[in-house]
């Protein structure tokens, strides 16, 4: 993918859900809110301002988008299900894999220690898998409300969408560049091609500075 294509992925993934988000989300509700402000002002002659009835669209619709979020990256329901069996298992399966891989004179004592300790690590990873699917969703929950509520705020103030889609698109393409780099960039992720490349001759450079010794 060149700079072009990368270009075009930006835009046509930023600015079509910006302004599903801004626009038409935010027209419909405010539009709803103010049929119901009418309501309660001939009900209870309460008047409630426009400005109210925004800010409660945008915060809606940032509750919305952050519910998403939190859908997309949540971990389904099976996957945590076979998570607990194994953690609930993890004791009885380590204790006989111990037993059938360890030899014969091993002790009773050192075997059960060791299935224990495996077990327990195990139990450890699993917590810890999902103490950080927990805080990722929560975290990109949070960055999605306030990513909403920010282009919403700028759309309002400047009462132009330029500003929020400048913004919008800034961000992402900063998102955008660093994986594309990432993927482009001979031995920038971790076990790459250029990192082999660099152990192979690291390697050869000491064989040879050895047979030269």
């Amino acid at each position: 993918m060149d700079a072009r294509q990368l270009t075009a992925h930006i835009v046509l993934d930023t600015l079509p859900l910006l302004f599903l988000t801004l626009p038409a989300a935010q027209a419909g509700l405010t539009s709803a809110f103010h049929w119901t402000s009418q309501a309660i002002q001939q009900s209870t002659g309460l008047h409630l301002s426009e400005d109210v009835g925004f800010s409660l669209a945008l915060v809606l619709t940032a509750a919305v988008s952050a519910a998403v979020r939190s859908t997309e990256l949540m971990a389904e329901p099976q996957q945590v299900q076979v998570v607990r069996d194994a953690v609930a298992n993890a004791d009885r399966y380590y204790r006989l894999t111990t037993n059938s891989l360890s030899s014969g004179s091993s002790s009773s004592s050192s075997q059960a220690s060791e299935a224990e300790c495996r077990a327990r690590a195990f139990k450890a990873i699993a917590i810890s898998w999902r103490e950080q699917e927990s805080e990722v969703t929560s975290l990109f929950a949070t960055l999605a409300v306030l990513d909403v509520v920010y282009l919403g705020g700028l759309w309002h103030v400047t009462h132009d969408m330029t500003a929020p889609c400048v913004a919008a698109l800034l961000a992402n393409a900063v998102d955008y560049h660093a994986m594309w780099r990432g993927a482009t960039t001979p031995g920038s992720g971790r076990g790459g091609r250029g990192g082999a490349g660099k152990a192979q001759r690291s390697s050869s450079s000491s064989r040879s500075s050895t047979q030269r010794d």
